[in-house]
């Protein structure tokens, strides 16, 4: 399945629209994450949403579902009504129906605005990948890891064929491809300079006959 199918643009947020009480006016509206997105597991992510219709507010409560919106956990409840950000550490495991959800807490009826599906990519260590994924593209390391303003990584690729290293931001955009050719079976050595992009973490991955095998890596400045 293609990657870019996990890449939404950023105005898709003019489409979200809120159904309450019969209206299907948005009163609030998410701004990031909207669905669509690769979130890291771990990684620190700045859930963002703007008021449309003001009310007679309390405050703002945050949710966050694994399962499609089929159950909600509180990320954080009773944020002042002027906030309108929060620092969310991204849950540790995996999936790719995580949603979030703000409520607009009033003293009258309640809104809320909810992402649509995103993906977050729990990150698992290279001998687990080689255990769990005989056959498959094996990312075995970076190094330096983290790294100031190079790295490069070690690819064991167990069966010859056509194969792409890519780097990804942490909110899925891909900022580099590595590699996007057919090689033979073994250990390739791959350099990457991450030129003017910011520190932070980033997501390393490598994809071969449909296996994906995945890393995180820190660039430090």
């Amino acid at each position: 399945m293609p990657f870019s199918r996990y890449l939404r643009p950023f105005f898709a947020v003019l489409a979200l629209s809120v159904t309450t009480a019969g209206s299907a006016v948005a009163h609030v509206s998410l701004v990031y994450p909207t669905g669509g997105e690769m979130l890291v597991a771990g990684s620190p992510v700045t859930i963002e949403w703007v008021l449309v219709i003001p009310h007679d507010q309390i405050d703002w409560d945050l949710y966050y579902s694994p399962d499609g919106g089929v159950t909600w956990e509180a990320i954080e409840l009773n944020l002042p009504p002027a906030q309108m950000s929060y620092q969310w550490i991204v849950p540790a495991s995996g999936t790719g129906m995580g949603r979030v959800r703000v409520v607009q807490d009033n003293v009258g009826g309640d809104y809320e605005a909810s992402s649509t599906d995103f993906v977050i990519e729990a990150v698992g260590t290279a001998v687990e990948d080689h255990i769990d994924l005989p056959g498959a593209s094996l990312l075995l390391h970076a190094y330096p890891n983290p790294f100031t303003g190079s790295t490069v990584f070690s690819v064991e690729l167990l069966e010859a064929g056509p194969v792409q290293v890519e780097i990804f931001d942490v909110t899925g955009n891909r900022v580099a491809l590595l590699e996007d050719d057919s090689a033979s079976r073994g250990i390739r050595e791959i350099p990457w300079s991450a030129g003017g992009l910011p520190a932070g973490i980033y997501l390393a991955r490598v994809v071969q006959r449909g296996r994906v095998t995945t890393t995180a890596v820190v660039l430090a400045r």
